[in-house]
């Protein structure tokens, strides 16, 4: 592992990584799980990341992530689509624990702003989508402008991760995320159902 780390080091020109992240709970449910934790412990010890970090995708996991150790950052999914976590109370569980909040799938891989890739998906989230696009229509907002002011009304957050293909879109999230706050109600585009907001399930 501490080869493989110091070989990415080199490759991205880095002195240390800002985190780990492991990237589901499960890892630490196998029998290697604790040498796994171990290990990843010593290479914060040796200045290798700065923190360690785990993913999760459903709010129940957040209690049996503490039972087994305290991680530095908790990597959640959460869009306007998404809203499990806010609704089940667990982020002030995290925030009490003085654990970084980083969210992702703030656009649900893509599928919020790109209207055609949602059709090969799921009906039910397409739908969801398109009455999502008709109130941003209305509101003369963005979806992308919606999504980052939906995250920016959780005061909770410390970091958010993006994806993009091109500079053109990094930038226009940049430039997005930079307008003056807008607060909009946002709970009627909750869709409770992990198995469509899951990609794991689609």
């Amino acid at each position: 592992l501490e080869k493989l780390i110091k070989k990415k080091l080199l490759q991205y020109n880095q002195e240390k990584f800002y985190a780990i992240m492991l990237h589901d709970i499960s890892d630490l449910k196998t029998k290697y799980g604790k040498k796994l934790l171990h290990n990843l412990k010593l290479l914060k010890r040796k200045k290798l990341t700065s923190k360690i970090g785990i993913s999760i995708y459903r709010p129940y996991e957040i209690k049996n992530i503490y039972m087994d150790y305290k991680p530095d950052i908790i990597q959640i999914p959460l869009s306007p689509l998404n809203q499990s976590f806010i609704k089940s109370k667990y982020l002030n569980l995290i925030k009490s624990k003085k654990t970084i909040i980083q969210v992702r799938s703030i656009f649900l891989q893509g599928l919020i702003l790109n209207n055609k890739k949602i059709k090969n998906k799921n009906i039910k989230i397409y739908k969801m989508i398109k009455k999502f696009d008709t109130w941003c229509k209305e509101k003369k907002i963005s979806k992308l402008d919606a999504c980052l002011f939906f995250l920016r009304g959780i005061k909770k957050l410390k970091l958010i991760t993006v994806g993009f293909n091109s500079n053109n879109e990094l930038k226009e999230i940049m430039i997005s995320f930079k307008k003056k706050y807008k607060k909009y109600n946002f709970n009627k585009f909750h869709v409770n159902n992990n198995k469509l907001t899951d990609p794991r399930t689609w």
